[in-house]
């Protein structure tokens, strides 16, 4: 079963370094053996800058701090660190040059293994906000294939998300597979504890609140209460399939369940810092239907999965057909009956109780005067709206 859908690609950032190589010319010329000379050839495929730190007395200049920084790969999203890196040599008054220069490099190379944590995050939380925005799109009737449409996301649009040094690694596409999948498996369960509070419990919602709450948590747009009329009517038989079938309400999936390998650093490129070897086994899968846990295909969007499938062979493909208008609009009628919005009263929206005495002594001639002068007659209001 195929489904259309398109996210817009987000706006493209400088792509990070996974190797440094950094080397600084001999400070001074010193005698020395011809052993001492010979120098090893560099590695063909690492960058090595030339650059000469002995370019003022004093201090390091800016020339040689931003060289530094261009060979640690900090680009815009690194203006902070490259800051710093200023900030520090400027910071090492009465330090030699080549003793400065060291402190500097080794700064930078911390300040690197920041950026790369930074990147890991990122990478984290797009691809789950890829997976929420799917999975919230108004046509997706299957759920537990979610994974195949965020890595084909990923896959075309892997410039903007940074995941060039991924594809063409088959060790690393492994292991942002494995990724993807647990991540669709968290969202699935989100969205579904989300789907149980609104229609059972103390805090159920309306169906226009749910649109929005849902909207706001899981739409890549953000929230809103009018997403036209499929992306309503497929929540509202989300709502009445939960509330129809609770029993299913607390089947969660298990999130370990697609783990395999864990690589490290370089192997995920940037995916994840895992500490154990490429080399470690694969994990066994862990055996359901025991001690509480769910059985593979019994879980609740396995059943909705397969409700949607008995459906379409029974009304078709299309929101519009006869079968489903007719049961879009029993079903929207029946939310509407079961949940309506509590009316917030007001406590203090009571006749206050004053005595007699005061009434008369208010109404009389003087006191309506005094008011008067005191808040401005009708006519003065009027002179200061014209």
């Amino acid at each position: 079963m195929s489904f259309d859908f398109s996210i817009p690609p987000t706006g493209s950032q400088p792509r990070s370094l996974t190797a440094f190589n950094f080397s600084l010319p001999p400070v001074g010329s010193q005698a020395s053996s011809p052993s001492s000379r010979r120098t090893r050839s560099p590695d063909s495929g690492l960058h090595q800058p030339q650059i000469d730190p002995q370019l003022r007395v004093d201090e390091l200049s800016a020339l040689f701090v931003d060289a530094l920084a261009n060979q640690f790969g900090f680009g815009d999203m690194e203006q902070d660190l490259r800051a710093n890196l200023h900030g520090f040599a400027k910071l090492g008054c009465g330090l030699s040059k080549p003793d400065l220069a060291t402190r500097t490099y080794l700064l930078g190379s911390v300040f690197c293994l920041l950026k790369e944590q930074r990147l890991i995050a990122a990478s984290h939380m797009n691809i789950r906000i890829v997976a929420s925005d799917l999975i919230f799109d108004a046509t997706r009737i299957t759920f537990m294939s979610l994974h195949f449409d965020v890595a084909k996301c990923l896959h075309e649009d892997r410039e903007a998300f940074k995941l060039t040094n991924i594809y063409g690694n088959p060790a690393r596409e492994r292991y942002l597979m494995g990724f993807v999948k647990r991540q669709c498996s968290s969202v699935r369960n989100s969205f579904r504890e989300l789907i149980r509070d609104s229609v059972i419990g103390d805090d159920t919602s309306t169906l226009s609140d749910f649109v929005y709450d849902s909207s706001s948590r899981f739409r890549r747009a953000g929230g809103n209460s009018d997403l036209g009329h499929a992306a309503r009517a497929r929540l509202a038989i989300l709502r009445r399939f939960a509330y129809e079938n609770p029993d299913l309400l607390d089947r969660a999936e298990d999130e370990d369940e697609t783990s395999s390998m864990a690589p490290t650093v370089e192997d995920s490129g940037g995916i994840s810092g895992a500490d154990s070897s490429i080399s470690e086994p694969t994990r066994k899968k862990r055996k359901r239907g025991h001690a509480g846990r769910t059985a593979k295909g019994e879980d609740f969007w396995s059943k909705v999965e397969m409700w949607f499938e008995a459906r379409q062979k029974q009304w078709g493909d299309s929101w519009g057909s006869p079968g489903w208008s007719a049961y879009i609009a029993y079903t929207i009628e029946l939310d509407v009956q079961r949940y309506q919005r509590q009316v917030v009263q007001n406590p203090f929206m009571v006749d206050v109780a004053v005595p007699e005495a005061y009434r008369s002594r208010a109404n009389s001639p003087a006191a309506a005067n005094s008011s008067q002068n005191a808040l401005g007659s009708m006519d003065d209001i009027l002179r200061l709206v014209v």
